[in-house]
């Protein structure tokens, strides 16, 4: 979320909880406006479980605090009592990030020294005030669509270069070429950002629109990396370019022209399926290093095929998807 937005939701949201309580005639106005403040998470589903853990929280407080001020007094050991009982309890719970707040809360309790049904009301009219105004303003989310659109065509760009630098690699014996490692990570990095702007799209999709497509596609392409740096480790074992080799290199590069998303991958499946025939139709390696890169290139083979069963798996997976939301 850009930072004017955000800062623009913190203001809004704070001067309109601390003008209503005020407007309400409650005691400590300003506390509606922090927790207004602490509930704007960065994504409405992360809004809703804040709020659900504020509320939770609150009301175990107001109890444990209420009960230990009346045995005991309005002391600040008691505060300590207080909160040495309920932090626990909230972690169990697992609403140990709302703990702050509440205790801002039963500070004021024994500010005031009492705990009658009135500061309850006080307390509570605080928390849905800041809360609510919170939901509201929250409502307005921005669209990561565009910007998921523009990682896809960085990282498929990126995987174009690695595919044919790895096919160069393949061309030239003793070839290493360490800046691949370096293409690889910076495309890794951009598939876990896109998965990240994914999953805040699909937390703020109020009208409940599925944004499953963009989770599976960046976690294929994800997959489909860690398979390239797998490639590239073994390549690097590989000293002597043989026609095998050259084979692979030219389908790597056909990988590569054929990368689109909307690619079904499955003329590639069967283009390998090809190469392995012809592969173990090969005679028989005569020396030791032939051996070895024989074997190191059919390891190759097999990171292939996984490679392009991962898209040929996302494109049946986004198939039904769309089948299925055009039934809707």
């Amino acid at each position: 979320m850009p930072i004017a937005i955000k800062s623009a939701k913190y203001a809004v949201a704070t001067f309109i909880a601390i003008f209503l309580a005020q407007w309400l005639g409650l005691d400590y106005a300003v506390s509606a406006g922090v927790i207004a403040i602490l509930s704007l998470a960065e994504t409405s589903k992360k809004t809703v479980q804040y709020i659900e853990n504020l509320t939770l929280t609150m009301i175990l407080s107001l109890l444990i605090a209420t009960i230990l001020f009346n045995i005991f007094g309005y002391e600040i050991w008691v505060f300590s009592l207080y909160l040495l009982i309920t932090y626990p309890i909230s972690v169990y719970l697992k609403s140990d990030n709302a703990i702050a707040p509440c205790a801002v809360f039963i500070s004021h309790l024994l500010l005031e020294q009492a705990s009658d049904f009135n500061w309850w009301i006080n307390e509570m009219l605080l928390l849905v005030i800041g809360v609510g105004i919170a939901v509201i303003v929250n409502l307005y989310q921005t669209s990561e669509s565009g910007q998921m659109n523009k990682v896809k065509v960085e990282i498929e760009a990126e995987m174009q270069t690695i595919l044919n630098q790895l096919a160069d690699k393949m061309d030239t014996s003793h070839h290493q070429n360490y800046l691949l490692y370096e293409h690889i990570d910076q495309a890794y990095e951009l598939a876990k950002h896109g998965e990240y702007l994914a999953m805040k799209e699909a937390e703020n999709n109020i009208s409940g629109e599925s944004q499953i497509y963009y989770q599976n596609y960046f976690s294929m392409r994800s997959s489909q990396l860690i398979i390239l740096y797998d490639i590239n480790n073994s390549l690097d074992n590989i000293f002597e370019s043989t026609e095998q080799t050259y084979d692979l290199s030219d389908f790597f590069r056909h990988v590569s022209q054929e990368l689109s998303e909307m690619n079904t991958a499955a003329k590639l499946r069967n283009e390998l399926a090809q190469l392995k025939t012809r592969f173990r139709m090969q005679p028989l390696p005569q020396s030791r290093n032939e051996f070895e890169t024989r074997s190191m290139l059919f390891d190759i083979l097999l990171d292939c095929e996984k490679f392009l069963n991962l898209k040929y798996e996302f494109y049946k997976s986004s198939q039904r998807l769309k089948y299925l939301q055009n039934k809707k």
